[in-house]
């Protein structure tokens, strides 16, 4: 393997076409020059931290170590650092900055967020009487609505269909009688829609919605038939692990505020 990394480099050379050189300060900083033929060399900053584990090869004057390699081979080694070195020189490491930047971030700070949460007193256990706390004030997030429509065309419709319903009179009854006169009244049983509920103000059983425009261009007015509510017995793990989460969530956030009033950290909160 000694033998090959002359050899590597001088490839290196000839595939890049182009005068190089590279100078070491032996901690990593790796600075290189590159061009194309018939150009003026650009000046290319390469940085990579030293590694413990044994060079396997140089790419001007870069080295490449062995626990880079991943199991792949030297060549493939060789062949992503001329290239990223390339990448360098055409500058479009800048494109990818503001990621960089983010993924280092999120690095940094989970590592301090795990340290915070390794130090953190005991969270108070949730209980029995938190569960059922929280599952009777958050029953309608777990119910199943069963909803039926009444879609329509004509927009001039929707005061008067929300009339009729509102009197108690029933989608499929409405629809009938505006049928006669317009083909394009349907009704519609949707059986059970959870993620049309939002379109309701209240979530009791009876509760209509306002009139709805959708994206085929139609007009539709909804209404909740039948409320199944989840037994507890159903969510009770993943209420526990909600609640947990949050006191979590809390106690960093409370960790978060004291550092910052230690360190006289300004926090502004733009609206």
């Amino acid at each position: 393997m000694k033998m090959r990394a002359p050899f590597l480099l001088i490839t290196a050379v000839l595939f890049l076409g182009c005068s190089q050189s590279g100078t070491s300060d032996g901690k990593g900083d790796t600075t290189t020059e590159a061009g194309e033929p018939g150009s003026e060399t650009t000046k290319v900053e390469r940085y990579k931290p030293k590694r413990d584990t044994k060079i396997v090869a140089y790419v001007n004057g870069v080295p490449i170590y062995e626990d880079e390699l991943k199991g792949g081979t030297v060549d493939m080694a060789v062949t992503n650092e001329i290239l990223f070195q390339e990448g360098l020189r055409r500058g479009i490491d800048k494109k990818y900055e503001q990621q960089i930047e983010d993924f280092r971030a999120s690095l940094v700070s989970r590592e301090v967020r795990m340290d915070i949460m390794e130090k953190l007193p005991p969270m108070k256990e949730v209980t029995e009487q938190d569960i059922e706390e929280y599952y009777n004030r958050n029953k309608s997030k777990y119910a199943a609505y069963h909803l039926v429509e009444i879609n329509f065309t004509d927009e001039n419709l929707g005061p008067e269909i929300l009339k009729q319903a509102g009197e108690g009179k029933e989608l499929r009854d409405i629809a009938s009688s505006l049928a006669g006169s317009d083909p394009n009244v349907i009704f519609n049983d949707l059986g059970t829609r959870r993620e049309l509920i939002q379109n309701f103000k209240d979530r009791e059983l009876g509760s209509l919605s306002e009139v709805i425009k959708k994206t085929d261009g139609t007009y539709s007015v909804l209404k909740i038939v039948e409320v199944q509510e989840t037994p507890l017995s159903n969510i009770r793990f993943s209420i526990r692990n909600n609640l947990e989460a949050r006191r979590g969530a809390t106690s960093i956030e409370n960790k978060t505020r004291e550092i910052a009033r230690e360190n006289n950290m300004e926090i502004e909160i733009v609206r």
